[in-house]
């Protein structure tokens, strides 16, 4: 209350001197010489005594002097002990702070505000000098993921979640802490104390990153491929649900439904799931540059550090948390940091040999002794400098010439590699060899890794994700190396990446990928190229691993683009052959031949052939119906349709970063039937001719404005990325039905027109519509007011024209003044949601869907008109059912003509053949990226 209130420096400085402050914090800690029941109760006022010192300090930093006194303890040296900070690592790191929500939160705030004070340099040295402080703090977040990544791992494994709402909002929960933790460590980071930020790096790498997350990658290396079984790659796949057994363990299942083999998720299943989830997490949520860089290293890159896989243990037990060697130099001060710098080398290629990757038998450390040896080092001085060194530099940081020491130190210091086994586990996922359930969270983190600002073209060449094969680097190169001492390490480390790619190629060569020695083509574009390829089953977890895989190659294809275009200079180039030969390019035409080819196989099946257009329009209104504009909608403009747009960007798979449905599944899919191949194949067919027609208008963008025709080739950005806008075009409008329908209460003109006059009920009489009230905000909403103002004044003797047109149905109200040749819409419905027509006497009954009520003309989906007489109404039924089938005939016709222009396999045939009605211009920009970044184009009307 005191520190609260007291605002007069002077009274501050005898309250805080003497350091009778700082012993009331000291004499708490250890908090395990405490009882539980003290704790208990003195908890909470101690750690809300704690937060007021730390808002006074950050309020008023050069109050610091109070803060801190000379620790003088025997075999120690004397260093300016900061009890304030150690207090709260303390508390945070303490089991009441596990139990105490507030506990724990606060202590958490208290250590980050007092690393963002930056006014006060002293402050920044004394948390840079709390080694001890640092270790256990970094220590305890690293087991607060290691713990949360087992939680999920248990709840994941077992039976499916069908039903069990507990068990997915705790999933839900457990994600949504999970962000919480990584956004409070990216706080952290960002800070700027730099040598916590690299302790940072080191143990999450150490604890987290290898023994845990990348070894989960590794936990079906040796089980039976279960693509090479009837499930075809498709965990989830109805076929393996039909050949499984039923289980009836209920203490084991306690589900009310039938468990079947395919239900249950195994435990190396949930724990690649998880893995995968997590680094996804990292990369979504983290913004520290160093951090991200060394876990794409360490994942990506086709070498990894042979310091953490000398022992076989190391690459299969879970417990363990350092290899032999990093247990023994966890010990030595001056080997703290082991795997920064390996990472680091291997991203430099500097002094890389490449090992056997063989594994010894020797044990390795069990999590206890690992911490011990981690505690037990020395509280060593560490400062800025020295740590960073270890960070992973920019990538735009010039590369530094070596000199003859630096080579010297070359010679005696060299890392040991292998080929990185993370890597290849990584490929057979996006490969499609573990099911598509688990290539849906890799596409997630692939497509994270992709987003991140830290991971750019630079990274991603390190990575060989995108090859290098700029002719003006490669001679830089030469002339550097030729200048360079011969016995350089470098020679050596540019052998071990050879021999890798080298060895990854051969590997993917022998599983399908393609042998074109084209250098824009890299690993990662060949096994997505083989996914989307290959033969999938009909499921919910198909449709959407193939959406987020589509997905996710148009950001694949956005740096090869780059690397394509732009050269060292301003200078920019399309080469239109190296695009066209991309695996990855061939593969969406691939896939929406064979999709289309299946969808037309199954629209001559009997379960099938009535029901094809309808299973089109609903999977054509489920991608479009709803990306109409709100201006269109409000204005009622009937050229709305086409500029229906679907994003491809709304399939990516990082869509579904929170959705605990990722990792367990809501319900099951439904029995295998023709109904469901055709919907899947129709979905899929639409999937793909969408992102066909996208990267043909990308390749006619770029080879009209950067191309050897172009006005100008001059490009101001080195990045180009670009999105994928597919519009809707003239057929689907038709076969989706989304052309914008007459609103009511607008005149209809009734020349040339086929109408029938009828009368209304007595319920359309009797019963009143209830006025709208306010304001009208629209144009439609002023109509509709207007057409319900005369359905209220109808009587039984008012004659109405019933409509029908080739694609609408209509009642109408003839003008009885000027003209009876137009008349005002009282209602209307699509003639394709005409369900059936049933003549009763003079009435005619009408079922009608997808179409809101209207007073009483059409109410839950039903239409009931009142005739002169019985012969009338029959005349009208004929007629209808007349316009129905014309109506399907032709919509069938357009859907064959869709089918056929998607089957063709050449993507450049088929561009041809299905090339949409809009104007250069728009497609320009509608599809690629805004060519604002280009420069020099002369006028607007030159540049379309």
């Amino acid at each position: 209350i005191l520190l609260t209130n007291v605002q007069h420096p002077t009274s501050l400085y005898y309250l805080l001197s003497n350091n009778y402050i700082n012993d009331l914090v000291d004499c708490f800690v250890p908090i395990r010489k405490w009882t539980d029941s003290a704790l208990d109760e003195m908890m909470p006022v101690y750690v809300s005594f704690l937060k007021t010192l730390a808002l006074q300090l950050a309020k008023a930093p050069y109050l610091f002097q109070f803060y801190i006194y000379q620790n003088q303890k025997e075999n120690e040296k004397s260093a300016s002990f900061f009890p304030l900070l150690h207090a709260a690592v303390e508390v945070s790191t303490s089991t009441q702070s596990t139990i105490d929500p507030f506990v724990r939160l606060t202590a958490l705030n208290i250590i980050l505000n007092l690393c963002r004070i930056q006014q006060h340099n002293d402050i920044r040295s004394s948390i840079s000098q709390a080694t001890a402080d640092q270790r256990k703090f970094t220590t305890h977040l690293c087991f607060c993921l290691h713990n949360r990544y087992h939680r999920m791992v248990q709840l994941m494994s077992g039976g499916a979640a069908f039903g069990d709402l507990e068990r997915r909002e705790s999933l839900k929960v457990e994600m949504s802490d999970l962000v919480d933790q990584l956004e409070f460590l990216n706080d952290i980071l960002l800070c700027g104390v730099k040598t916590l930020g690299v302790r940072i790096c080191e143990y999450v790498i150490r604890i987290v990153l290898f023994p845990v997350l990348l070894e989960g990658l590794l936990r079906h290396e040796d089980k039976d491929d279960v693509n090479s079984k009837n499930c075809k790659g498709d965990y989830d796949s109805p076929q393996r649900q039909k050949s499984g057994h039923l289980k009836h363990d209920k203490k084991k299942y306690p589900y009310e439904h039938p468990v079947y083999e395919s239900d249950v998720i195994s435990e190396d299943e949930a724990t690649t799931q998880a893995s995968l989830l997590f680094l996804s997490q990292f990369f979504l949520t983290l913004e520290y540059t160093p951090l991200l860089r060394m876990l794409a290293v360490a994942l990506l890159h086709p070498l990894s550090p042979f310091e953490w896989n000398e022992n076989e243990g190391g690459l299969h037990n879970h417990s363990t948390l350092m290899s032999p060697s990093l247990a023994a130099s966890a010990s030595d001060k001056s080997c703290e940091y082991v795997l920064t710098p390996i990472l680091n080398a291997i991203a430099q290629d500097q002094g890389l040999k490449l090992v056997s990757p063989t594994f010894s038998s020797d044990s390795i450390p069990n999590t206890e002794e690992a911490l011990a040896a981690t505690d037990s080092a020395d509280d060593g001085d560490t400062n800025d400098e020295n740590s960073m060194e270890h960070v992973l530099p920019d990538s735009n940081t010039p590369k530094k010439k070596n000199t003859s020491s630096d080579t010297d130190a070359t010679k005696k210091k060299s890392v040991n590699v292998i080929f990185n086994p993370y890597r290849r586990a990584f490929l057979r996922i996006l490969r499609g060899d573990l099911g598509n359930r688990r290539f849906v969270i890799a596409a997630m983190l692939f497509q994270s890794i992709l987003d991140s600002s830290a991971v750019d073209h630079k990274v991603l060449t390190i990575l060989k994700i995108i090859s290098n094969d700029d002719t003006n680097e490669r001679k830089e190169q030469t002339i550097d190396d030729d200048a360079k001492d011969g016995a350089n390490a470098t020679p050596l480390s540019k052998s071990a990446n050879s021999m890798a790619i080298a060895q990854e190629q051969r590997w993917l060569h022998g599983h399908g990928a393609s042998n074109s020695s084209n250098p824009i083509i890299s690993p990662l574009e060949d096994v997505l190229a083989i996914f989307l390829t290959r033969r999938h089953v009909s499921s919910s977890v198909s449709a959407l691993a193939l959406e987020c895989g589509g997905s996710l190659g148009f950001t694949l294809l956005s740096p090869h683009l780059s690397k394509t275009m732009v050269s060292t200079g301003v200078e920019a180039e399309f080469d239109s052959k190296r695009f066209c030969s991309s695996p990855l390019v061939k593969a969406y035409g691939v896939a929406t031949a064979r999709f289309a080819a299946d969808a037309k196989k199954l629209r001559t099946a009997t379960e099938v052939a009535e029901l094809f257009v309808d299973l089109m329009e609903i999977e054509i209104s489920r991608r479009y119906g709803d990306a109409k504009s709100g201006d269109d909608k409000a204005n009622g403009r009937e050229d709305a349709g086409e500029k229906q747009s679907c994003l491809v960007a709304k399939f990516r798979a990082t869509t579904l970063q929170n959705d605990p449905e990722v990792l367990v599944r809501k319900s099951r899919d439904v029995s295998p039937n023709e109904v469901e191949d055709a919907r899947f194949a129709i979905r899929m067919t639409l999937h793909f001719r969408a992102l066909c027609s996208a990267l043909c208008d990308l390749h006619d963008g770029l080879a009209s404005v950067i191309g050897p025709q172009s006005i100008s080739r001059r490009w101001d950005e080195e990045a180009f990325e670009f999105y994928a806008q597919d519009l809707v075009d003239n057929e689907l409008i038709d076969v989706g039905g989304l052309k914008e329908r007459h609103m009511n209460g607008t005149d209809l003109d009734l020349t040339g027109r086929t109408f029938f006059y009828f009368r209304p009920s007595l319920k359309v009489t009797e019963t009143r519509i209830k006025p709208r009230g306010g304001v009208s905000s629209s144009e439609n909403d002023r109509r509709m007011k207007f057409a319900e103002d005369m359905l209220n004044k109808l009587t039984p003797q008012t004659e109405l024209a019933l409509v029908l047109d080739p694609t609408e149905l209509f009642v109408v109200k003839q003008n009885t003044k000027d003209n009876r040749n137009c008349g005002t819409i009282l209602c209307n419905a699509p003639l394709r949601c005409v369900i059936a027509a049933a003549p009763d006497r003079e009435w005619l009954h009408v079922a009608v869907r997808q179409t809101d009520d209207v007073g009483n003309l059409i109410k839950n989906g039903n239409m009931a008109l009142r005739f002169d007489s019985n012969g009338s109404c029959l005349i009208v039924k004929q007629y209808l059912e007349r316009c129905k089938a014309t109506l399907r005939t032709k919509l069938m016709t357009q859907v064959e003509r869709i089918l056929d222009n998607c089957s063709e396999n050449d993507l450049w045939t088929k561009r041809r053949r299905t090339k949409r009605s809009i104007q250069p211009s728009e497609r320009v920009i509608q599809v690629t990226k805004s060519f604002e970044t280009c420069s020099s184009y002369g006028d607007e009307d030159d540049f379309v």
